[in-house]
């Protein structure tokens, strides 16, 4: 196969009630040469609601008549999103490709784990129409614990990200915050700065080592080139979630660099701190 020049496929995750209005933003001032944006759009199938009559297991099982209508129309629900993205794509004149994939919840995190693995990075965007807290939670610990990229949430735009001038990033040495640095490192290293926040007590590691949280980061990233800032902070009383959100706030950062803090219980609590901030 010919080579080609360097382009990064970015994934993008969508459910199928979000619209293509809410996808454009992500594509805003994106060079059509810089990015392959690969699209996923996910509708997941309601539980067979079967019912039994007389005594079980003998009793005869029972379907709604017009759950098969249901069924069929959401699936064609997630294709029409599917083609009006694609058709989006077209019309801003990027490199993509845009797959629906219309299955089961249990199956959902399989699907979404096998279109990030052979991407660069993938986005996760919240639809405010029509989807639970469940189902976007359950399309983000795909990609946090099931897939080898990094994931972006709710980002403004995939060209800010890609070139995110001054990036946060929240250390605490884990296996996970390693694994995310070296996922975001193209990021980083093209950052005009790039932000360490070590809070007390989360860098027991390198204090083991014997050296101050998040130095051992720095030298690191200054090897490929980046200017970094460390910040070590205390978190006051507060949870690690309420104190990087407040750090967050003082910086204003478009791209924040965290590891999920080791725990899908952790993920959650990060989440809805955030919602209540904003």
């Amino acid at each position: 196969m010919k080579p080609r020049p360097n382009m990064p496929t970015a994934l993008i995750v969508s459910d199928r009630t979000c619209a293509a209005s809410a996808v454009k933003p992500l594509l805003a001032d994106l060079p059509a040469d810089s990015a392959h944006i690969s699209v996923l759009v996910v509708g997941e199938t309601e539980p067979l609601p079967a019912y039994a009559y007389g005594a079980e297991p003998y009793g005869p099982v029972i379907i709604p008549k017009d759950w098969s209508e249901h069924y069929e129309q959401a699936g064609a629900e997630t294709a029409e999103r599917a083609n009006e993205i694609e058709s989006l794509l077209q019309a801003e004149g990027l490199e993509g490709d845009v797959t629906a994939s219309y299955a089961e919840p249990a199956l959902v995190s399989d699907i979404v784990a096998s279109r990030a693995a052979l991407s660069d990075i993938a986005f996760l965007h919240r639809s405010e129409a029509g989807q639970t807290t469940e189902q976007f939670n359950r399309l983000l610990a795909a990609l946090l614990f099931d897939a080898p990229v990094g994931v972006v949430v709710n980002a403004a735009s995939v060209a800010l990200v890609l070139s995110a001038r001054r990036p946060l990033v929240a250390w605490d040495s884990s296996p996970q915050a390693v694994r995310a640095v070296h996922r975001a490192l193209p990021i980083l290293a093209q950052a005009d700065e790039v932000t360490v926040v070590v809070f007390d007590g989360a860098s027991r590691d390198d204090r083991a080592a014997g050296s101050d949280p998040g130095v051992d980061l720095a030298t690191w990233l200054s090897r490929h080139g980046c200017t970094v800032a460390l910040q070590q902070c205390a978190t006051a009383g507060q949870s690690v979630a309420e104190a990087l959100l407040s750090k967050a706030a003082d910086t204003d950062p478009i791209f924040w660099l965290w590891a999920a803090m080791a725990t899908r219980a952790c993920v959650s609590a990060f989440l809805a701190e955030r919602q209540r901030a904003f």
